[in-house]
């Protein structure tokens, strides 16, 4: 924990703190904010909270980023991991002997039959969602996504941005209006 980054230790601390199914990590890019996941993986293993993860990303580049990030051995060390993840696109059983997988909004969008949302219901899964700022609320992957939501045991959201250029409200995130009222 000596090693971890002020931001990622601070998202630990939160983590263990708080009794909320969700957890929000708002890193600006090039940070390292990636860490946050295996971080919470072992945070969610220790508490018996989870033991697998779900990554979902914008694209397949960053699908590719976030599973090879996890074998990057100054991250391994700094962290104090050995998970692997798989990448996937609505596959059956998506983690293939990793510790999770990661797969992108647009696949969860296209997997009409739900193999995504039925393996995260089979299994005991924190469901982390990268770059969730471009989930808006109520929108074509904020519905896809929901079931995700639903079945995990744990969400991190994590954005390098809380607030969209539409000013639309950002999906899974809670909005106080003026007079103190949440939406």
């Amino acid at each position: 924990i000596a090693q971890m980054r002020p931001f990622a230790l601070e998202h630990a601390q939160n983590m263990l703190r708080s009794e909320s199914k969700f957890s929000f990590g708002d890193i600006a890019t090039a940070l390292g904010k990636t860490e946050l996941i295996p971080i919470s993986l072992k945070i969610c293993r220790a508490m018996g909270t989870a033991a697998q993860v779900c990554v979902v990303v914008p694209s397949v580049p960053l699908r590719r980023q976030v599973a090879s990030d996890f074998l990057d051995e100054s991250s391994r060390a700094r962290v104090g991991h050995s998970f692997t993840l798989n990448e996937s696109s609505n596959d059956f059983d998506p983690s293939r002997g990793c510790d999770g997988f990661a797969t992108t909004y647009q696949s969860v969008v296209a997997d009409s039959a739900g193999i995504t949302a039925d393996e995260i219901e089979r299994g005991q899964y924190l469901v982390v969602l990268d770059e969730v700022h471009h989930c808006a609320r109520g929108g074509t992957w904020h519905r896809a996504i929901q079931p995700l939501v639903d079945a995990a045991k744990k969400v991190v959201l994590l954005s390098g941005s809380a607030e969209r250029g539409d000013l639309a409200p950002i999906a899974f995130l809670p909005y106080q209006l003026r007079g103190g009222d949440r939406v």
